[in-house]
């Protein structure tokens, strides 16, 4: 579905992305060390390893095999 207006493909991958971080993190919440279910953050359990700033828009395989990687805090 092309868009001809360049902020409504914004808007939409926007809203795409924020979708997919709200369904993985209702499955995977809340944060692992107070219970808190607000404000939530991927943090690394491997310091090392690469990260993406792309993380929601890799195909869902690769997605969680890259978030096993991660831990929810507040």
């Amino acid at each position: 579905m092309p868009f001809k207006n360049l902020e409504d493909r914004k808007n939409y991958n926007r809203a795409w992305i924020a979708a997919r971080r709200a369904e993985w993190v209702s499955k995977n919440g809340p944060c692992i060390q107070c219970g808190n279910p607000n404000d939530l953050w991927l943090w690394p359990t491997e310091p090392d390893s690469p990260r993406t700033h792309r993380l929601w828009s890799l195909a869902t395989e690769r997605r969680l095999e890259e978030l096993r990687k991660y831990v929810l805090l507040c």
